[in-house]
């Protein structure tokens, strides 16, 4: 099935991108990793979120195994011009008790092993036990289909490529 998101009700195509992954780099630093991705491989940082896109080719099968076990590792996704990573967290905002029964109700149903990391009032933050952006992505769709809730989505990180200059 091909990858999506919902924003403001409606359905957003995504296209992976094969050549780059994703290294989350608070979880990398803990496997000590860090140090065997070549910087040359590295194609944008994302500071603020510690992401940081890698040429896959620059990263032998070993050290794609272990960031992905550590949970390091996530997907690229195209959407236009903008790369776009998902994280493994997933924010569901429910408007009254009716739908948060049923969201209640859906992530006991969800695709993938979730555990429920924060509650308040109105939000629920999830999170895939997998670690997994994808698996966060395909859990967020689940729950916004068949819940219904006011929203649910995954935290995306985005790459938007910076616009030409106009001034001379």
């Amino acid at each position: 099935m091909a990858a999506y998101y919902y924003a403001s009700g409606r359905r957003v195509p995504l296209e992976p991108d094969e050549g780059q992954v994703a290294v989350v780099r608070q979880s990398e630093g803990r496997s000590g990793l860090e140090a065997s991705i070549p910087p040359e491989s590295v194609q944008q940082h994302h500071l603020a979120s510690g992401v940081r896109l890698v040429h896959r080719s620059k990263l032998d099968e070993s050290s794609l195994r272990q960031l992905r076990a550590e949970g390091a590792l996530q997907t690229v996704y195209r959407r236009g011009q903008a790369l776009m990573v998902p994280l493994p967290e997933v924010r569901v905002e429910v408007d009254d008790e009716r739908q948060r029964r049923a969201v209640m109700a859906a992530i006991a149903k969800a695709p993938h092993p979730v555990e429920l990391c924060e509650e308040t009032e109105n939000v629920l933050v999830l999170r895939p036990k997998s670690k997994s952006g994808d698996d966060a992505l395909d859990i967020a769709n689940f729950v916004f289909e068949t819940a219904r809730p006011a929203a649910a989505s995954v935290r995306l990180i985005q790459f938007v490529p910076r616009p030409t200059s106009t001034k001379r």
